[in-house]
Formats: structure tokens, C-alpha cells, sequence
């Protein structure tokens, strides 16, 4: 499906889009399983997870961005 999106016309991502949705998708997943493990006892505790989970996505990615960036 995300073929047909990409190779439409009306639908034509830059590289830096695909990039940085998958960027932001992986500091997604990252939150979550951070969340699981770290306790969030207030709300700077959940911003010190979104802002790690988003260095991490960031720094060492798990290709999703990359897969995003190749297949657009």
C-alpha cells in the first residue's frame, strides 16, 4: 500500500519527509517501551522519556526511517 502512495503523483514525499516520519515513529516506539520501564512518577518524568526516546530514535535508529526513506 505505501507503494501506491509513493509512486502516485499527487502523493510525492521529499527523502527528508520519509526521513523524519521515521524518525518520529521510532522515537514512538521507543516511548512506549521506555514508559514500560521507567516509572513516570510526574509530568517531567514523562517528558525526560520523550525527549530520551527521541535522542535514541535519533541517534541509533532501527531502520524504520531508513526503510521509509529507500521505499519512497
Amino acid at each position: 500500500m505505501i507503494d501506491g502512495l509513493a509512486s502516485s503523483p499527487q502523493f510525492a514525499p521529499e527523502p527528508a519527509q520519509l526521513r523524519e516520519a521515521g524518525t518520529a515513529f521510532e522515537a514512538l516506539i521507543l516511548q512506549q517501551m521506555l514508559g514500560a520501564v521507567l516509572p513516570e512518577a510526574n509530568a517531567a518524568g514523562g517528558l525526560a522519556v520523550q525527549a530520551l526516546a527521541r535522542q535514541l530514535a535519533e541517534a541509533s535508529p532501527f531502520g524504520v526511517a531508513h526503510l521509509l526513506e529507500t521505499r519512497g
